[in-house]
């Protein structure tokens, strides 16, 4: 008798479970679907990675020689995974410290950014790419509106005036020395801006400046505050030091010229070394 009754109340138990689960398997199927659906829909952000790889080359950041593609810098507040700053030349910057005039001067091609009124600046940039999505600010981002921008024609020198770079000179013959105070281990003083306002003394005779580049095919040009060509080379060996030579100005007057440099890269963005620092021409410093 006591056997009978454990197997009824099994049977019963059993059944209840079974009729549960059939009441339930509709609420589970639309759960499953949801899930399913959400894991196969595609963020904005996923679009934007995948736009950044065709960018880019497929070298690691573990690899001795990257190829050097356009550098793309990322607003951190997209979140965008943490593997798509593996790639090289790809960083983040945060859109609350740092204006696009600032990043544009960094050397950076492409900017990534939300799609915001407040962070887009139609006089100095171009959107090159929107990539549809919700409207921004948001708390947690969830498939954002995002624009991919980069400088307009003469927008580099709209970036110079709001984000000025600035270095001066002192004359040593007919050599001219940047005042900066060099990092350990180095006789020289880092150009790290796409445009630099150099304050150089009265020449009685041509100058020189003695400069490199750790990037091949540097070009490098020197103008007068009116736009006025002084001097151009393209730096052809990578980190040797070569001259640049520029007419004298006499006067008993300091002068002012205009160096824009067509690259500006980070040793540890392109896989070089640990160096984070944004480096462009090096200008040796006479110490």
């Amino acid at each position: 008798a006591v056997l009978s009754t454990i197997k009824a109340r099994r049977w019963q138990n059993l059944a209840a479970l079974t009729i549960t689960a059939i009441a339930l398997w509709p609420t589970a199927r639309i759960s499953f679907a949801v899930i399913e659906n959400s894991r196969h829909q595609l963020d904005s952000r996923d679009a934007a990675v995948e736009w950044i790889k065709t960018q880019t080359n497929t070298l690691s950041r573990s690899e001795v020689e990257p190829a050097l593609s356009a550098d793309i810098a990322v607003a951190g507040d997209l979140q965008l995974p943490i593997t798509t700053f593996s790639l090289p030349g790809v960083d983040a910057f945060s859109s609350a410290k740092l204006s696009l005039a600032h990043v544009l001067q960094a050397g950076y091609e492409y900017i990534i950014i939300p799609s915001d009124m407040s962070l887009l600046d139609a006089e100095m940039t171009e959107i090159v790419s929107s990539i549809s999505g919700e409207p921004w600010p948001q708390r947690v981002p969830r498939n954002p509106a995002i624009s991919i921008v980069r400088a307009k024609p003469h927008g580099l020198e709209k970036a110079a005036r709001r984000a000025p770079s600035k270095l001066s000179f002192i004359a040593g013959g007919s050599r001219l020395w940047p005042t900066c105070r060099s990092a350990p281990r180095e006789d020289y003083c880092w150009i790290t801006a796409r445009v630099t306002e150099l304050t150089i003394p009265p020449l009685e005779g041509p100058g020189v400046f003695e400069i490199k580049s750790p990037w091949p095919d540097q070009n490098v040009t020197v103008t007068d505050i009116h736009g006025q060509l002084l001097a151009s080379t393209k730096l052809s060996a990578s980190d040797q030091w070569e001259t640049l030579p520029i007419p004298a100005y006499p006067g008993g007057q300091a002068r002012t010229v205009i160096m824009t440099i067509t690259q500006v890269h980070s040793p540890h963005s392109r896989g070089i070394n640990s160096d984070t620092r944004r480096l462009g021409v090096a200008v040796r410093n006479g110490e």
